[in-house]
């Protein structure tokens, strides 16, 4: 008869061999160090020896304390102690320090051992090294022209302020656009004009308070985000010392060049609670702002207030449509080797009669909350097919059209673009739909839309693509026809950062078997660039604005 004693060892000894195996495995994936109750360290496998540069004998018996780099505040690591100290496991991203002052970020998670009494006897520490994961993170947090942050980083820090309530009872957000900045490119040339946001970055870093964050979203407008604001008169000093900061001329190359800033402003919380509604009040403000002559450049004015409600906005958008307030441009989008005329694409804008030219930036977003965009947008695309469905029968011509997240998942959304084309005899094989990114979060149903409208032999293209989450192998699995390069990347282009961006999405593009299209092309080193590495088509200033359909028509004749 079998020995039980030989086969309970037979078990241990290949349970033991089991666990040998898992613990070799763990070794060479992650950063394990135990604990004991207070944290002095007992154990540090090769991993944490290796990534903090300490060697065995160092790191046991100190704690770690030993790797701490200064990033993270106190509070983050009472909350922590809180945590595993109840018996509870805690995750977070760590930024620690090596033996030879080197950064290294890693992604924790701290398991407690409990004993008899239920509390931790010991704590055992598993990281992964994620330093080139928050580098790769920082490329798109970064504005590579001025060194500061741009809008990413802007809008994620001003988050983090508001729901750490680091912002204070009161916080101010400051856009300032520069006036004239166009007169600059176009008299010295883009170089200069580089340079000249370069120099304004550098000013208001002067200026600003130390608690102040600055960030530059795109062209020459900037952001300024005032934490702890106690009052009206305390933000209009603040406000006065940036202008002031605009007295002294900009030594550019041989020049000296005085330009003047608009500002718009917005308060919290009592102009909005999110980042979003502070962005969308303060650019508010900025636009009634640069209304205003450049005289009045000492000049500022809480515009932000006399900002409609959503509920006004909403109701007047209802009469505008009625009305006829609205109306469409339309930029021309070419091949960028020959220069050839491809296309168009249609953007919505609204006249308002007491408010003047209203920003979509205001009001889509209310559209899209309320509903009321799926009505404006069946509009925009019966008055889009109408007004170009000769000029794309005739020359061939693609018109792009925006669809927002609502129309996108309405459900008989590809029986209604067949409707218009057939009621105003567009070719469907003309229309190209932009998506964006953040639209494709429902897979399935993402999927069978978009595969009914390549039934009806409509191109859709990924818009405003690198800015979003979208996983790659999920973008692959879609009917998509093209991916339109982001204007944030394409005023990257012209550096190491900025080059590799675009180019790494040009090659995906190619290897996805796409067309690809940039927006906001500006200047002629962007278009050489684009051209270099095989982008196929282009948008932007360097070509032509938005344009009138008579002013469109004007430009095609000629």
């Amino acid at each position: 008869m079998f020995d039980s004693k030989a086969l309970r060892a037979a078990n241990l000894q290949k349970h033991w061999q089991q666990l040998r195996t898992l613990e070799q495995a763990l070794n060479q994936a992650a950063i394990i160090v135990i604990t004991d109750h207070r944290g002095t360290i007992t154990y540090a496998n090769d991993a944490f020896v290796k990534i903090s540069g300490y060697r065995r004998d160092e790191l046991v018996g100190s704690n770690h304390r030993l790797v701490k780099s200064g990033y993270h505040d106190p509070a983050f690591y009472r909350q922590m102690w809180r945590t595993i100290s109840s018996g509870k496991v805690w995750r977070d991203e760590v930024c620690n320090r090596t033996k030879n002052g080197e950064l290294y970020w890693v992604d924790t998670t701290i398991v407690p051992l409990l004993g008899k009494n239920g509390k931790p006897e010991q704590y055992v520490s598993i990281r992964f090294d994620i330093t080139e994961k928050k580098r790769l993170e920082s490329l798109v947090m970064l504005d590579p022209l001025t060194g500061i942050g741009n809008r990413r980083f802007a809008e994620q820090k001003i988050h983090e302020l508001i729901a750490s309530g680091q912002a204070g009872d009161q916080a101010a957000l400051v856009l300032i656009d520069l006036d004239k900045f166009k007169q600059v490119n176009d008299a010295l040339g883009h170089e200069a004009g580089d340079l000249l946001l370069k120099r304004v970055a550098e000013r208001l870093q002067e200026v600003k308070g130390s608690n102040d964050l600055l960030a530059r979203l795109a062209g020459d407008e900037f952001l300024i985000f005032m934490p702890g604001i106690g009052d009206h008169s305390q933000l209009k000093r603040k406000l006065a010392l940036l202008k002031r900061a605009f007295r002294r001329p900009f030594e550019l190359q041989s020049y000296r060049i005085t330009v003047w800033p608009s500002m718009g402003a917005a308060l919290y919380p009592r102009h909005g609670r999110s980042v979003r509604e502070l962005l969308r009040r303060a650019d508010f403000a900025l636009y009634l702002a640069k209304e205003k002559s450049s005289d009045e450049v000492e000049w500022f004015d809480w515009h932000a207030d006399i900002q409609p409600n959503p509920f006004v906005l909403e109701q007047e958008m209802v009469t505008g449509l009625k009305q006829r307030q609205f109306f469409l441009l339309y930029q021309p989008q070419v091949h960028l080797r020959s220069k050839v005329l491809l296309g168009f694409e249609a953007l919505l804008r609204w006249r308002h009669p007491r408010w003047g030219i209203i920003s979509p930036k205001v009001f889509l977003e209310v559209a899209e909350k309320s509903g009321f965009i799926i009505q404006l947008g069946e509009w925009v695309l019966t008055q889009a097919m109408r007004e170009m469905g000769k000029l794309t029968a005739e020359q061939g011509y693609y018109l792009s059209v925006n669809l927002s997240m609502r129309q996108f998942y309405q459900q008989h959304l590809p029986e209604l673009i067949l409707h218009i084309a057939q009621e105003t005899g567009f070719q469907l094989s003309q229309l190209t739909l932009e998506v964006t990114e953040t639209m494709l979060g429902h897979t399935d149903q993402a999927a069978r839309q978009l595969q009914d409208l390549h039934q009806l032999g409509v191109r859709v293209s990924l818009d405003d693509f690198g800015t979003g989450y979208s996983s790659l192998s999920r973008i692959s699995h879609y009917p998509l026809q093209e991916l339109k390069i982001d204007r944030t990347f394409v005023q990257q282009i012209g550096t190491e950062k900025g080059d590799a961006l675009v180019k790494t999405i040009i090659n995906l593009a190619r290897h996805l078997d796409l067309d690809v299209i940039a927006e906001g092309i500006e200047k002629p080193q962007q278009l050489r660039f684009l051209r270099r590495h095989y982008c196929q088509a282009g948008q932007g200033f360097l070509f032509a604005p938005p344009l009138s359909l008579d002013d469109l028509k004007n430009v095609i004749r000629s």
